[in-house]
Parts: C-alpha cells; structure tokens; sequence
C-alpha cells in the first residue's frame, strides 16, 4: 500500500533465541521467569531449535529457514506465514499448529505429527514500525509445501485445501479425514498413504505415484488421475467413478493376462521340480490377484511385484526367495508361511497376520556359508502381528512399524534403523544384536 513505511524484520543472533526458548520453556512449566516466545516477523534463520519444547509459541511470519527444529514439540502453536524453506521438522509434534500461508519448499517433516494441523492458504497482516500488527497492510499468502518431504508424517484430519504441492515425497504419510478438495499434488510420490476418509475433490493427482496407497473411503469427485499409478493401490472401483480413469496407470487382473492363477502355480510349480526345463516361472507386475484363498501353495523364488492380495488366505504357504516388493498386502493372512530370503522392500502389509513365520536367512547352495536375508525396507505394517515370528537378520530399514505385534517374536540381528515403532508390542521378543540406530517409539 503506497505511503506505509517499510519496516526492516529485526534478526534474532544464536544466543539471544536460546535464552528466549529457555525462558518459553520455563513458561509452559509455570516456573519463576517464564515467559511465552513471540518473535512474530522476526528472522533467526539457520539456528538449532532440536528437541526443544515450544508449544504455544507465537512465531507469525518469522523466518525460520534452514532451521533444525527436528524432535521441537511446536503443537498449537501460531506459525501463520512462516518461512520455513529448507527447515528440518523430522519427527516434530505439530499437532493443531497454524501454519496457514507458511512456506514449507524443501523442508524436511518425515515422521513429523501434523494431526490437525491448518496449512491452508492465508493473508498476512505485517508489522509496523512499533512492532505491532498493522491491520492496513494485508497480503495474500499461498502455504507451499513443492518439493518437501512428509514420509512417514501424520497428517490425519489436517486442513490442506489448494495447497501448492508439486514433487512432493508423502511416502507412507497418514492422510486419514485430510481435507485436501482442490489441492495440487502432481507429480507427486503418494506411495503407501492412507487416504480413508480425505476429500480430494477436484485434486490434482496427475503423474502421482500411489503405489501401495489406500483410497478406500476418500471422496474422489472430479480428481485428476491423468497418468497417476494406481498398481497396488487399494481403491474401490465404484468409488472412483466420477474420475476419469481413461488416462490413468490401473493395475492389470487376471483376465487381461488370459491365464487363472490356478494354471500360473501349477506351471510355476512344474519350472521349480524340474529346475527351469519345464512350466514358467511366476512373473507378474501390477496385477490385481484378489482375496486368494489358498493355504500351503507354493510360490518360492516367485516374482510378484506390485501386486494386490489384499484379504488373501494363504497360510503355510510358501514365499522363499519370492520377489513381493511395492505389492498391496493389506489384511493378508501368512501364518506359519515360510519367507525367507524374500524381498518385500516397500509392501504394505496392514493388519496382516504372519504368526509364527519363518524369515531367517537362507542359506545359499552355490555358496558355501553364504546366507540370504529377507528384505522389508521401508515397508509399512502397521497392526500387523508377528507373534513367535522367526525375524533374524531381516533388514526393516525406515519401516513403519507401528502398533505391530512382535510378542515373542525372534529379532536377533535384525536392522531396525529409522524405524517408527510407536506403540509396538515387544514383550518377550529377541533382539540380541538387532541394529536400533534411530528407531523412535520403542520401549
């Protein structure tokens, strides 16, 4: 507006914020020289914020750019229009925070909690040369999340609206009740998140990965789905019938492959007895199986990779060597099967059911001792149950295990670095020798 003064945005030094989050701390505790942190418009870009408590803070358009404010507990707090760019937020509590109008480009929030959290567009009122908020000066605030990363973040019921997110990662993010009506997320790397209950009405999806994704339950009205992978995404058809799937990635069934899956074991089973001279080895990408039911069958050194086979009743069944990498797993049931040395790097295998399972490493024949591990990198099983499980040496590196059952399971060298096991149940397991760098959630 001509005729306001312009205000240079007073630059908090590295001491000065940290005798200031002190005191905020000392404020959240009721304790003698508390008091609340407003640096409202302030810039204290590139400062150590790391697992500091500031809940409730006032921090309106400050610039926190290329902060590392990981582990920060910043729930409710007033963050409308910060800068953000470049900030690291991995594993903060940003629960019911207002980060309306913030500018999120490049910032790290993988593992971050935004539950409830306001990221919509805003308008923001500056300051004036008192310090104060000048209500005669309002500018229109667009939140931007492009190229930011939120793997394995909690977003549940948060307010995203037409938030510009371009080539944004969301791998395995809780999107559960979002509101997301109208939001661009093109190109983006939806691998693996839970959409149950968000609206993406009118969302832009084209180009987006949703591998692994679940859509069941999400409002789709007029979603652009143009050139958006859908192999091993979990949706209902009859839910997505206001979309345009003309132009969609859809996984393939068993009739576009002109062959039962019955016909496909038993020809895989013929290439394993005679060691490759007779049948055809199982090797299928992107197709829908369905709710197999089909318990001790056969599918050692098998290729299956993105497929869907959520529901399936296949326990004792057989998997060693099998290639399941990005398939849809969801509610599977694998009691007492025998995985080992197979490769289930970024499955989803929710609420499956893999009781007393065998994943120990396979010895190799052509390679005196020389031993296979199974592979379940970044993999999300979240309620899964693994009960007398044997894990050893499995490598679950970046996986989300929350809530998992691992009861009496066998862990014993097994890689859990970065894993997310909040809330997983760990009595009486093994886990001599396992690799614990950087799980968080365990008890």
């Amino acid at each position: 507006m001509a005729g306001v003064k312009q205000v240079e945005r007073r630059k908090l030094g590295r001491e000065e914020l940290s005798k200031r989050m002190a005191q905020h701390e000392r404020f959240l505790k009721k304790q003698t020289g508390g008091v609340r942190l407003q640096i409202n418009f302030c810039v204290a870009a590139r400062n150590d914020m790391f697992d500091r408590d500031l809940a409730e803070a006032e921090l309106v358009g400050v610039d926190l750019s290329e902060c590392d404010l990981s582990r920060t507990n910043l729930s409710r707090a007033n963050m409308f229009g910060a800068n953000l760019t470049h900030a690291c937020l991995a594993d903060a509590n940003l629960s019911r925070v207002d980060l309306r109008g913030a500018v999120l480009k490049g910032a790290n929030l993988e593992g971050a909690n935004l539950m409830r959290a306001d990221i919509r567009d805003g308008f923001l009122v500056t300051a004036n040369e008192n310090g104060e908020f000048d209500y005669s000066v309002v500018t229109s605030q667009k939140s931007t999340i492009d190229d930011a990363k939120f793997t394995g973040a909690n977003l549940g019921e948060a307010k995203l609206g037409r938030v510009v997110g371009q080539s944004t990662d969301l791998t395995n993010c809780n999107l559960r009740g979002a509101n997301l009506s109208g939001a661009d997320l093109s190109n983006s790397n939806l691998s693996g998140v839970v959409f149950t209950g968000a609206d993406l009405s009118d969302a832009n999806l084209s180009g987006c990965k949703l591998n692994g994704a679940v859509l069941v339950g999400a409002i789709m009205a007029g979603a652009n789905l143009e050139g958006a992978d859908l192999c091993a995404c979990h949706f209902v058809v009859a839910e997505l019938e206001k979309c345009d799937l003309s132009r969609a990635v859809l996984p393939r069934t068993l009739a576009d492959i002109g062959m039962s899956f019955g016909d496909m074991v038993v020809a895989h089973n013929d290439w394993l007895r005679t060691g490759g001279s007779q049948g055809a080895q199982v090797a299928i990408d992107g197709v829908d199986l369905g709710p197999i039911e089909w318990p001790g069958v056969t599918l050692s050194a098998a290729k299956l990779q993105r497929v869907t086979l959520v529901g399936a009743k296949m326990p004792s069944a057989r998997f060693d060597m099998a290639n399941l990498e990005g398939s849809m797993l969801a509610g599977i049931e694998l009691s007492n099967a025998t995985l080992r040395g197979a490769n289930l790097d970024k499955a989803v295998i929710d609420g499956g059911v893999f009781r007393d399972a065998d994943f120990s490493p396979l010895p190799l024949a052509s390679v005196a001792g020389t031993k296979w591990h199974a592979r379940a990198k970044g993999i999300r099983a979240h309620k899964t149950d693994f009960r007398g499980a044997n894990l050893k040496g499995v490598d679950f590196t970046e996986s989300s295990l929350r809530d998992a059952d691992f009861r009496g399971a066998d862990l014993s060298g097994a890689r859990l670095v970065d894993c997310d096991m909040t809330g997983a149940d760990l009595r009486e397991a093994v886990t001599t020798d396992a690799d614990l760098r950087g799980v968080i959630g365990m008890k």
